[in-house]
């Protein structure tokens, strides 16, 4: 193993939206930061690493959606370095809005191999940017855009240096909504909680609905758009609503663990979206709709450690995630889950990959 030393540099600078470090496994590491703080941490190592930074809409160590991919980004790159492919110097930037990201995301092209943007609020930004910057590659996150998004999104719909990652159908909330329905009798009512009203977004919930009436047709189940992926105060007030409506289950499209909390107050169940957090609450949680990151992290840079850029490029210019790849999943299941729902949600799952299950990109509320 390589000799580790890291140096680490705080000074204060004016700007919004920050810049951090964190050191990989392995590798060189080295951040700059735009904002009351800047860190700046070097780490050496005997080969020179591929420097990737990852823009941040809230923060890589608080929430659920952020800190996934983080985690998930740096679990791609140590498995990387430890297989040989290539060590990585993993920077990040958080809490970008929309109006600063092009210039976060320019900045961070004139340092870094690669950057990654986590939310289709950059889109425009990263496109503009990608494009000054040939030699940098750009990997953008991107709302579910429906069946063969190789389709719905052209391959010259971006810059060659652009692929985009994301789902095609979040096939795991129709597997996580039969399987609440299963889980009760027939007829409980359940509800949906969820950011805004766009219809990447209706897909989330109707899912939820359609596995639900898949298994408990005629089932009622509430929806609620909070207008914000984090509103601890007005999630717990949908999640207690709907409580004394009589929902046994709410599913939380949300950026926190509040509307978890509030499930917990009243005695009901939840499931949170991103992030796998039956852990932490397993008398709580049914099971998560769990975006994982990191087989795409993984192959992505993987093929541009490889030089097999172009090959990826033309092939694959959406990385789709999917139950078949691991890109998706239930995360793991809530105590009061029991065998036979566990055994069903296995099933469905395995026919929803096999294509006997077709679960549609429906964004129309019920």
């Amino acid at each position: 193993m390589s000799a580790v030393v890291i140096v680490l540099v705080v000074v204060i600078a004016a700007g919004v939206g920050i810049w951090a470090m964190q050191p990989a496994a392995t590798g060189t590491t080295t951040a700059t930061t735009t904002a009351t703080t800047t860190a700046t941490t070097t780490t050496t190592a005997t080969t020179e690493p591929i420097k990737v930074h990852i823009v941040l809409y809230g923060h890589h160590d608080e929430g659920t959606w952020d800190t996934n991919h983080y985690n998930k980004l740096l679990a791609a790159t140590t498995s990387l370095t430890s297989e040989g492919v290539a060590t990585f110097s993993i920077t990040f930037s958080e809490a970008v809005g929309a109006e600063d990201a092009e210039r976060i995301i320019e900045t961070a092209a004139t340092r870094n191999d690669v950057v990654i943007t986590t939310t289709g609020v950059y889109d425009t930004g990263m496109r503009t940017v990608a494009e000054r910057y040939p030699d940098v590659y750009f990997l953008q996150h991107s709302n579910a855009v429906g069946e063969e998004p190789m389709e719905v999104i052209a391959k010259d719909e971006y810059p060659q240096n652009v692929v985009i990652f994301g789902d095609g159908v979040m096939e795991q909330n129709y597997v996580l909504g039969a399987a609440a329905a299963k889980l009760f009798p027939a007829g409980t009512k359940m509800g949906t909680l969820n950011a805004f009203d766009i219809p990447a977004i209706v897909n989330q919930a109707k899912l939820h609905y359609l596995g639900i009436q898949r298994v408990s047709p005629g089932s009622e189940v509430f929806h609620d758009i909070m207008n914000a992926f984090v509103d601890p105060v007005k999630t717990r007030d949908s999640v207690a609503t709907m409580a004394s409506l009589g929902a046994e289950v709410v599913f939380l499209g949300l950026d926190d663990t509040s509307g978890i909390l509030e499930a917990e107050a009243q005695g009901i169940y939840a499931v949170p979206y991103f992030s796998d957090l039956t852990w932490l609450f397993p008398d709580t949680i049914i099971g998560c709709s769990v975006w994982n990151f990191e087989p795409a992290y993984y192959d992505m840079l993987k093929n541009i450690a490889e030089g097999t850029w172009d090959d990826l490029r033309n092939t694959k210019w959406f990385w789709e995630l999917t139950l078949a790849n691991g890109g998706q999943s239930c995360g793991t299941w809530g105590n009061m889950v029991t065998q036979e729902v566990k055994d069903y949600a296995a099933e469905l799952t395995q026919k929803i990959i096999s294509g006997e299950v077709v679960v549609p990109y429906d964004t129309e509320w019920w």
